[in-house]
């Protein structure tokens, strides 16, 4: 997992060192069985210099690809503003598109890979610590 202490914020010392980066969050609901496929959600979202940049990857009938808000002045996202800021959403996207191009150099390798090569015992043992 990536992340920074928050224990300077914690002690009252303040946001010493903190860089301003941008705000990433995925959502997904994804609806198997009996439920319909057509409202599953996989989105991804960026908030950054107080804009919000939503792409939906898979969205139900009638959502947009792309919604666009100001999230310092409205914070509930009533308001898409997408349509009136074509260039502004194209460049959170760059944005949202480098994330996630970062999250996934920064990804761990899986346990097929992590454990190529180790012997049955060693494995066995990794196995029982619950490590794989």
């Amino acid at each position: 997992a990536q992340g920074t202490s928050l224990v300077p914020l914690i002690r009252g010392e303040g946001p010493a060192g903190r860089r301003d980066r941008p705000i990433v969050s995925e959502h997904k609901i994804i609806r198997t069985g009996a439920q319909e496929d057509s409202d599953a959600v996989n989105s991804e979202s960026i908030i950054v210099d107080g804009w919000k940049l939503i792409r939906n990857f898979v969205r139900p009938d009638g959502w947009p690809e792309f919604e666009l808000y100001d999230h310092r002045n409205d914070p509930l996202d009533s308001t898409d503003l997408a349509d009136q800021n074509q260039e502004l959403v194209e460049t959170l996207n760059q944005r949202l598109d480098a994330w996630r191009e970062w999250a996934e150099g920064a990804k761990l390798p899986s346990d097929e890979e992590a454990t190529a090569g180790m012997s049955p015992e060693e494995l066995k043992r990794l196995r029982a610590l619950g490590y794989v």
